[in-house]
């Protein structure tokens, strides 16, 4: 599924990336952080995808879907992957390897 290949990400409140409360509550963050400090990738992978999902109320992800999420939650979802996963995963690190083989 090209979301998944989209939507690798990262970075913890133990790296000193936190979240705001208001950031995290009801986003399934909170989730995200556990599976990804379990080393959980896959799971943690799937996780993401759920608040993406939500955050586009169930709806099919297009591309202007995408371009409509909320800034601070894919930030949040990639410093929290980029710091779990010492920086091998996360929006950013997608977005380099996209832009390598376009």
């Amino acid at each position: 599924m090209l979301l998944t290949v989209a939507l690798r990400f990262t970075t913890p409140q133990a790296f000193g990336y936190g979240r705001s409360t208001a950031e995290s509550s009801g986003s399934g963050l909170d989730k995200l952080e556990g599976l990804l400090s379990a080393q959980k990738w896959q799971e943690a992978d799937e996780q993401t995808k759920k608040i993406v999902l939500k955050d586009n109320q169930g709806n099919p992800l297009t591309a202007p879907k995408i371009r409509e999420l909320t800034p601070e939650l894919l930030d949040s979802i990639d410093r929290l992957w980029m710091g779990y996963s010492d920086g091998k995963f996360g929006l950013k690190i997608q977005r380099q390897l996209w832009q390598k083989i376009m």
